[in-house]
């Protein structure tokens, strides 16, 4: 069985929170797990002023959560 992914977005005003979905947000570039944590750590330019999404397993979830928090509760 395959395991549920979270959708999670981050923005500078808003920081970092679970989606439903991510046709609500036009101009949400979706991100793989691995380019979506380094984008929050580089503050790379794909973070300035976007919205970035990703679909993240539980073990990328925890690991964000822990570097960086997730709004649970949004």
């Amino acid at each position: 069985m395959e395991e549920a992914k979270i959708k999670v977005m981050a923005d500078l005003i808003n920081g970092i929170f679970i989606v439903k979905s991510f046709d609500d947000y036009d101009g949400c570039e979706v991100l793989s797990a691995p380019d979506f944590w380094e984008c929050l750590t580089y503050n790379a330019d794909c973070s300035n002023n976007k919205t970035i999404g990703a679909e993240l397993n539980k073990k990328w979830f925890n690991k964000i959560d822990r570097d960086f928090g997730i709004q649970q509760n949004f």
